[in-house]
């Protein structure tokens, strides 16, 4: 049976993801828990979580600062993926196992293969014991400051926006982005557009493009597609990432409609000299 999982976003050990092998999982500071918190906001035994078949289900034991789920405060609470818990001040994410998702199979009709050597969990903005970082992710607040400190940048997404918004047709609107990402990612080698089916949990490569003249093909990482459609944030995974491919830079960034993922956009560069300017991204 698949297990879930639980990110720490913020407190001690932040980035750390721990699989929830047993059940019932109690979480608090006493030694005696399945999972043991450093949190002096947090209560000797502040939650358990238990599994009823597919139904994951969160129990406050009557904590002293109490449990909360996506902000509210909550005593028994059934658990979906992505849900963030807080206990104490230690924010945690729940995974559930059915978060994983399906890559279609006609890979080889687009020269992809997966980059099987990046393993799940990613490690990220954790520092590795050779002192380098698996993969980072992308503030989206960051990156919109960069760009707004190029005026450029700005004009040039705008006309690239602006001869979008007018084409009706899918694959024509796909070939297009694609197109104009080559010219705002000068160093770019090629890229790929996703359409990504929530109900079905499934991701279909559905147009690609390649800006140079070398033609390797994709490396896909599922555990980067995982990360970034389960946070709607993109991922950079650098040439320093020893599991990848040596010299690839690549990114993974989320194309959202309202506040829902409708695709994913896979960029690569080649050269393990030349790196992705945030402000492009």
């Amino acid at each position: 049976m698949t297990s879930a999982f639980l990110i720490v976003e913020r407190g001690h050990n932040a980035g750390d993801r721990i699989e929830l092998k047993e059940f019932p999982a109690s979480i608090g500071r006493d030694p005696t828990n399945t999972i043991v918190i450093r949190d002096s906001e947090s209560s000797r035994h502040h939650i358990r979580i238990k599994r009823r078949g597919r139904l994951f289900i969160l129990e406050d034991l009557d904590s002293r600062n109490g449990t909360y789920i996506n902000g509210d405060r909550v005593i028994n609470s059934t658990l979906s993926n992505g849900d963030k818990i807080l206990v104490g001040s230690t924010e945690l994410t729940f995974v559930a196992p059915d978060a994983g998702i399906n890559i279609t199979t006609d890979l080889e009709q687009f020269d992809m293969q997966m980059d099987e050597g990046l393993k799940m969990p990613i490690d990220v903005d954790a520092p590795h014991r050779h002192h380098f970082k698996r993969a980072v992710r992308l503030d989206p607040s960051a990156l919109a400051n960069n760009m707004m400190s190029n005026g450029q940048a700005i004009n040039d997404i705008f006309n690239y926006h602006s001869n979008l918004i007018v084409i009706k047709d899918l694959k024509e609107t796909c070939h297009t982005l694609l197109k104009s990402l080559g010219k705002i990612v000068h160093n770019a080698s090629r890229s790929a557009i996703f359409i990504w089916s929530h109900q079905q949990r499934q991701l279909i490569p559905y147009a690609t493009k390649n800006y140079s003249r070398e033609t390797p093909g994709f490396l896909l990482s599922r555990s980067a597609f995982e990360d970034a459609l389960s946070r709607k944030q993109g991922i950079l995974l650098s040439p320093e990432v020893k599991a990848t491919q040596q010299g690839r830079n690549r990114v993974i960034l989320p194309v959202m409609h309202s506040e829902d993922i409708i695709a994913l956009v896979h960029i690569e560069i080649d050269s393990p000299k030349e790196d992705f300017a945030m402000h492009e991204l």
